[in-house]
């Protein structure tokens, strides 16, 4: 049994944002990893490694896989950061208990400790990493992503062009959430500025207080741009997420005049001046080593949105053409980008795919 979690926050289209593909022979290579782990522990050991292994799941599937059952191999160094941030949360054995009620009615609710304890955690670190190491091990998880796992804080320059994921965008903003300080908060309406509301470097360090516009009957807000020379003004919409970000930053800032993004300074003072474009680098790249994935430019993760809807378009175009040439390998099979490259699969089988992190979409305490 799962959860309906509804469209995932800015209207992103679930298929493209998806981060695990819950294909039967993935789910399997995920099994052989965690129960080879398993099976080099005995007793309490091996008792508590497999409630760490069951609350991971529930973490990364929201009830859609059980136990074991899981695609490990596919959990990469931002998943791992973002779920463990998740699980240091206030409130977060609660909100897991409201989930299992949620997800079957005959489950008692049971009260827990506020937080976890700093064991616990530890437990669900090495518990994880282990498992992964076995996935390495196997063959099923590359030695590039293996490393990012083992230390996420290298992140290393991507190679080409770089696309920002919906699912490491998602990782970026749980990574500001974890701290609670104006950078944190800065940093968050940042990328949503550029991953949802599409502004060039630009435009974002241009913005200032009073081209924010209020639109109280509709619910929302929109951002003025374009004031280079023979550029025409326009407004973009922010949905309702950014708009929680943007009131939260506010009301740190202040609603003095002058440019919305600022520096900070130290002791985490906000400094009320134009930030620099190089200062907006320095998060995304600061970010980036935080959850431990490849660098990108604020112009990078801009351009994602729009290109993996055109990879998703390629991939289906792919998948017609193969349909047409061999009818009888015809499947029905996710949009993801990010199995594009997979071969065909049979065609009675439904490719599953599970997008993460859906923590406050999900569960509702």
């Amino acid at each position: 049994m799962s959860l309906e979690i509804g469209e995932l926050p800015g209207g992103f289209n679930r298929s493209l944002a998806a981060d695990f593909s819950l294909d039967e022979a993935e789910v399997v290579k995920g099994q052989h990893a965690a129960t080879g782990y398993l099976e080099t522990l005995q007793g309490d050991e091996r008792n508590c490694a497999l409630e760490a292994l069951e609350t991971l799941t529930l973490v990364f599937s929201t009830g859609v896989c059980e136990g074991v059952d899981f695609p490990w191999h596919q959990v990469r160094a931002h998943h791992r950061q973002a779920a463990l941030s998740m699980l240091k949360e206030e409130g977060a054995p609660s909100k897991l208990e409201t989930l299992r009620c949620q997800l079957d009615p005959h489950h008692k609710f049971r009260q827990d400790p506020a937080k976890f304890t700093p064991k616990k955690i530890q437990r669900f670190k090495t518990t994880l990493q282990r498992v992964l190491k076995e996935s390495h091990e196997l063959g099923y998880l590359s030695r590039d992503e293996w490393d990012r796992v083992k230390s996420p804080n290298k992140a290393v320059a991507p190679s080409g062009d770089r696309i920002v994921s919906h699912g490491e965008f998602r990782a970026l903003l749980v990574a500001c959430g974890a701290e609670d300080n104006a950078e944190s908060l800065r940093d968050r309406l940042i990328f949503y500025l550029l991953y949802h509301g599409g502004l060039m470097l630009a435009e974002l360090i241009a913005v200032n207080v009073d081209d924010l516009h209020f639109d109280h009957k509709c619910q929302q807000v929109t951002v003025k741009t374009g004031k280079a020379k023979n550029q025409k003004s326009r407004r973009v919409a922010l949905p309702n997420e950014a708009l929680i970000s943007l009131e939260d930053w506010l009301e740190l800032r202040g609603n003095a005049p002058g440019s919305l993004l600022n520096p900070i300074k130290k002791g985490q003072r906000i400094d009320v001046k134009r930030m620099a474009g190089a200062d907006v680098r320095a998060a995304c790249e600061k970010r980036a080593k935080e959850i431990g994935v490849l660098n990108f430019s604020p112009d990078e993760l801009r351009k994602s949105p729009a290109a993996q809807i055109e990879m998703a378009k390629a991939a289906n175009r792919a998948r017609r053409r193969a349909r047409t040439v061999e009818p009888e390998l015809a499947t029905v099979e996710s949009d993801d980008p990010l199995y594009a490259d997979a071969a065909i699969a049979d065609s009675q089988r439904k490719l599953a795919t599970v997008c993460f992190p859906v923590w406050e979409l999900s569960i509702k305490s």
